[in-house]
């Protein structure tokens, strides 16, 4: 059977102040560790939204939250590398870390969301709860999942708010508590994921394994949602 390596959660230079590591660097630092795809999961919350991105209307705003991401792809298309796929790391209301104070936070991996999508809602995202995100995700066949749920200054959101979390997280500048999230995804009947959180070019070191080549961003929700992948964890 045909084996896929997918990182299912990396950032880069451009959309938040942490990331370090410009898409072309990106495309090449993960052909040369063999990943057949990446989801590229860029931070998007109210202060990036509000503070960060540059320009004044929305579209605006969101033609530098894509910049990134098209890159990516059009390195794919020009020098090949692995496949890119969108995603998208949300926090909801004052839930984010770029707030110092916030002993609160807690961060939502989006997966089957497609750019066009994204477009969409963006704005709306901004403004909604955590019910609203569910109502949202179920309409467009979204997965959610709690991103680095046992980490420090995380809150745990709502069993019924998530469709999964993620189990394995191999940041190294965090500590993550992974094994409490794989207990808690299976106490709760969780789906699981698992990813690099990649911000800079020593970061690569997570996946999840699919049985094949995703077509788009809906098949790559589906290999999750019928649960057939598997987690790839940080070799020692």
């Amino acid at each position: 059977m045909e084996k896929y390596l997918m990182e299912m959660h990396l950032h880069t230079l451009g959309n938040s102040s942490c990331g370090h590591t410009a898409p072309a660097d990106i495309m090449a630092l993960y052909t040369e560790a063999g990943y057949d795809g990446i989801v590229c999961t860029n931070h998007f919350n109210r202060y990036i939204y509000e503070k960060y991105l540059e320009g004044n209307a929305a579209e605006e705003k969101l033609a530098h939250f894509f910049r990134a991401f098209e890159e990516l792809k059009a390195y794919k298309r020009e020098k090949g590398g692995p496949d890119v796929y969108f995603g998208a790391e949300v926090a909801i209301g004052k839930d984010y870390y770029h707030l110092k104070t916030n002993l609160a936070c807690a961060e939502i991996l989006i997966y089957g969301i497609t750019p066009e999508e994204f477009a969409l809602h963006a704005v709306e995202i901004t403004k909604t709860d955590y019910a609203g995100l569910r109502r949202i995700a179920d309409e467009n066949g979204w997965l959610l999942y709690q991103a680095h749920p046992f980490r420090e200054r995380t809150k745990r959101v709502k069993r019924k708010y998530l469709d999964g979390i993620e189990v394995y997280n191999a940041n190294p500048r965090h500590i993550n508590c992974n094994s409490l999230a794989a207990l808690k995804a299976r106490a709760q009947r969780l789906k699981v994921v698992a990813g690099s959180d990649f911000h800079k070019p020593n970061d690569i070191g997570a996946a999840m394994i699919f049985p094949a080549k995703p077509s788009d961003e809906k098949e790559l929700a589906a290999f999750l949602r019928a649960g057939e992948c598997s987690v790839l964890r940080r070799k020692p």
